[in-house]
């Protein structure tokens, strides 16, 4: 409003707050809720619900106040942002499911058109930018949408995939409050991603348990986090917001793949077993994944589903998969493969079974942790340094030396140089 009026008082106000102090206002937040790498602090999802008045707010500064420079502001933090949340999708465009989100938002959304139509613009021409917004299937009517439908040409090529890559975003202002990273494996369709998330709270929208991981595969959710209790829209469900579960069993342990202290809300199958191997093959979209955990001493095993015992129907139902120890200073060591596929119509399966024949713990005390894993005929030694994190030291654990936190053999050589 202060733009469209020529009324500076305004303009001051939304960019420095209202006593124009800076405290508060456009910068303050554009310096407290975004990493130096553009990692928004409440996740992927809430990137794209925030980049709409961000990117508008910015735009209509770039016309009316340009010495500010916004769009270059801390290092072009609003440009890493867009390219940050789009990194952290899956291969639909779906944002991942980190703190209170909704795993059907996608990059096709009205926000993420306006951002990438804008970007087109202000940063420069992009065949990422290009490739997601040919997925949107539409731009705004400003010079970055002509610039982008003028692109999509039907004789431009389009690269065949959304650039994904290995990446690690840190989070907090200095980044120095945890992250979240994505490992990649594979191209196109058959693109593997590993998420590891260890970031601060996330502010409203947050959830306190960390060292969870997620496996996407192939485009499908493996490994899963809950997300959010919500059936947005749905008026029988409060009203279509976010259900009292949101604030009980999604912000739990239980439900983002991670060591859980005490035990659980749904029991489907046990087992008591000791001092063995156990293994679980399941069959999603005919490829074949295969958990192999190993176990010291006695323990149980769970097979229970999310909702079993809600009267509500609230809680999506969904199958997990439950170790549970008694004891203190427990080590879980698990063995997760992608391998196999199944073919319905020749009635036939490769590959099928599990390459892990043996699982060892070689030593694991406050100082070191040496695993050896028999793959087949194949040896994988993981050794890693538990209290000495600086990458120049040497360390010896038994027979093996390696330098750094961390060292990864397998067959005799050494993966990661």
């Amino acid at each position: 409003m202060g733009i469209a009026t020529g009324n500076s008082h305004y303009v001051d106000m939304a960019l420095y707050g209202t006593n124009k102090e800076g405290k508060s206002g456009f910068l303050a937040q554009i310096n407290g809720l975004f990493s130096p790498d553009g990692f928004y602090t409440e996740g992927p999802y809430y990137v794209r619900y925030a980049i709409l008045p961000y990117y508008l707010f910015a735009n209509a500064l770039k016309n009316a106040r340009p010495q500010l420079d916004i769009f270059n502001y801390r290092n072009k933090v609003l440009q890493k942002a867009l390219m940050a949340g789009l990194q952290q999708t899956n291969l639909d465009g779906a944002f991942f499911a980190l703190n209170d989100a909704l795993k059907e938002k996608d990059y096709t959304t009205n926000e993420l058109v306006t951002a990438v139509d804008i970007a087109w613009d202000v940063f420069g021409k992009d065949d990422a930018l290009l490739f997601v917004a040919a997925k949107q299937d539409r731009v705004l009517l400003n010079k970055g949408g002509m610039g982008i439908a003028a692109a999509l040409s039907p004789e431009k090529k389009l690269m065949a995939s959304f650039p994904y890559r290995s990446v690690e975003y840190t989070d907090g202002v200095k980044g120095d409050e945890g992250g979240v990273s994505y490992l990649r494996n594979g191209k196109g369709n058959d693109l593997t991603t590993l998420i590891s998330k260890y970031t601060s709270h996330g502010l409203s929208h947050g959830h306190y348990d960390k060292l969870n991981i997620n496996l996407y595969d192939k485009g499908n959710e493996i490994l899963t986090d809950y997300g959010a209790v919500r059936f947005i829209g749905v008026e029988q469900k409060y009203g279509g917001r976010y259900l009292p579960e949101n604030k009980g069993y999604a912000v739990q342990t239980i439900a983002h793949n991670t060591i859980v202290v005490d035990e659980v809300l749904w029991k489907e199958a046990n087992a008591d077993i000791k001092d063995t191997i156990a293994q679980l093959t399941l069959l999603n979209d005919r490829t074949y994944y295969t958990i192999s955990s190993l176990i010291q001493g006695p323990a149980k095993l769970f097979l229970t589903r999310s909702g079993a015992s809600d009267p509500s129907f609230n809680l999506r139902h969904e199958p997990a998969f439950i170790i549970r120890k008694n004891g203190t200073g427990q080590s879980f060591i698990s063995v997760l493969e992608i391998h196999g596929n199944f073919d319905p119509k020749n009635e036939f399966s490769i590959g099928a079974y599990s390459a892990v024949q043996e699982m060892e713990t070689i030593q694991n005390d406050d100082n070191y942790t040496v695993l050896k894993i028999i793959l087949g005929s194949k040896e994988l030694l993981i050794s890693q340094c538990n209290a000495v994190f600086e990458n120049h030291k040497t360390h010896s654990a038994g027979n093996l030396s390696w330098k750094g936190v961390f060292s990864v053999r397998y067959d005799g050589a050494i993966l990661n140089k």
